[in-house]
């Protein structure tokens, strides 16, 4: 019950971001989540790690939630 409330938290303030920003306006708050979930970090070995590409949705999702955008540090 407590992480279905967190989830409608986290919900809610997608959906509010939406609403007061016009960049992403025309996409779902479960489209948002969808395409956050295609960043992932692949590593190769201990010492090599790569990031995949960030996409322009992506990074118009970034600057509306005012979320640094993450980079590979070597």
């Amino acid at each position: 019950m407590f992480i279905s409330f967190i989830a409608l938290i986290m919900k809610t303030h997608i959906f509010n971001t939406i609403v007061k920003n016009g960049s992403i306006c025309k996409y779902s708050v479960n489209e948002i989540i969808s395409e956050m979930q295609k960043i992932s970090l692949v590593n190769f070995s201990d010492e090599l790690a790569m990031l995949t590409e960030i996409s322009r949705t992506q990074r118009k999702i970034f600057k509306a939630f005012n979320i640094k955008e993450p980079k590979m540090e070597k």
